[in-house]
């Protein structure tokens, strides 16, 4: 990504942060737009296994988590795209495990009430040991690929709850993680997001 030097806020160095999420969001709270630019090419490198990944995700959850309390300006009714691209894309999956566990507490509860209750619980167990079953085989089932979406599911959900935890918890934050070694052979080319005062194109907001 790119921005206007002018538009440019310090990132914290006490804690994990995404400085490309957090000086985005800075441009966006001053006012300013974000303008998706196709032709800002970069690549990504993927984890070697399930494990590096989750403790990327980890990584990231925490960092998002550090800072939230800066990012609830975005929350602005005089943006309405803004606040809908925020709230809908990033708050609500922040949360989403919280409000997982509160379901199947819920349904948990209700289920000796109800067969509709019983039956739902049930159909969320079978997710959930589908989840462990790819668990087990290190997220690379491939003798059955369904497998693999309730694992993906459930390890993102988990790997942003921990992150909340380790915001909540971690008494002494550097800044600092330890690299996740990552796959070159596998390289996935993504588009970056160019920061200006142009007008916003509805939908199109860096990650």
């Amino acid at each position: 990504y790119a921005i206007r030097k002018e538009l440019f806020s310090p990132i914290p160095t006490d804690r994990k942060v995404m400085d490309d999420f957090f000086v985005t969001t800075r441009v966006l709270i001053s006012g300013k737009d974000a303008v998706y630019e196709p032709q800002a090419i970069g690549s990504e490198e993927t984890s070697l296994d399930a494990y590096g990944e989750f403790h990327r995700k980890v990584r990231i959850s925490q960092a998002n988590f550090n800072l939230l309390l800066k990012y609830i300006p975005l929350l602005n009714p005089l943006r309405p795209l803004v606040t809908y691209a925020f709230f809908s894309h990033k708050f609500l999956r922040w949360i989403a495990p919280l409000i997982l566990l509160f379901l199947i507490g819920a349904n948990a509860a209700l289920a000796p009430t109800s067969p509709l209750y019983a039956g739902l619980l049930g159909i969320q167990a079978f997710c959930y040991a589908c989840a462990a079953i790819g668990y087990f085989g290190n997220g690379r089932t491939r003798k059955y690929k369904f497998l693999l979406i309730p694992f993906y599911f459930v390890s993102m959900n988990a790997a942003l709850l921990m992150g909340l935890f380790k915001s909540l918890f971690t008494k002494k934050d550097t800044g600092t993680w330890k690299r996740i070694e990552r796959a070159p052979a596998h390289r996935e080319t993504i588009s970056s997001p160019v920061l200006t005062s142009s007008r916003i194109q509805a939908g199109e907001y860096p990650n």
